[in-house]
């Protein structure tokens, strides 16, 4: 079952009608549920900006984006951000904690936006899983950028979603958690 496609998706940016860089050229591709895929590249190939526009985050110039049989670009702009809470989870390359929160509201926090309740079994599960349990009090400002890092990726988790984007999920974390998380 086909749950991410692209066609035809290409970003460009301009400046007073003129083309000043193609940030991603033509792309068309399709991922099976349950499938893993790694886009690798070197830094400013588009890596970032082709997972910001998968996950709704950025609008392309043309081309579509199929999420689970469904282009989410032909969504309103509140539907979208709403399909997008519901069914991405989306690890930031910048962990985009907020600091005034502690590790475990970070995590609830998609879900309080949603009005939904947090299944605690598997809040203790992800927490367990990724090392976070005995610090789940603390703030973002206490937390090495590892571990800010695994709170990112718990709060991508919490909500179940049909699709993971990560950019660069293991980028702070030293050799054996990067094994751990992946």
């Amino acid at each position: 079952m086909v749950i991410l496609e692209t066609n035809d998706l290409y970003k460009r940016y301009y400046y007073e009608n003129r083309l000043l860089t193609e940030a991603l050229c033509t792309t068309n591709f399709k991922v099976e549920k349950g499938e893993f895929v790694a886009i690798i590249g070197p830094s400013g190939s588009g890596k970032s900006t082709l997972l910001h526009l998968l996950a709704g985050l950025d609008l392309p110039t043309g081309g579509q984006v199929i999420i689970d049989g469904k282009d989410i670009y032909k969504f309103k702009e509140k539907e979208l951000a709403l399909f997008r809470r519901r069914n991405i989870g989306f690890i930031f390359q910048a962990f985009n904690l907020v600091p005034v929160l502690n590790l475990e509201e970070n995590i609830r926090l998609p879900l309080i936006m949603d009005n939904k309740k947090v299944d605690e079994k598997y809040l203790e599960e992800i927490l367990e899983s990724l090392g976070l349990k005995e610090r789940r009090y603390y703030f973002p400002s206490q937390l090495s950028g590892g571990q800010q890092q695994r709170v990112a990726i718990a709060r991508a988790l919490i909500t179940k979603p049909l699709i993971i984007f990560a950019d660069e999920p293991t980028g702070n974390l030293d050799t054996k958690n990067s094994k751990e998380v992946l």
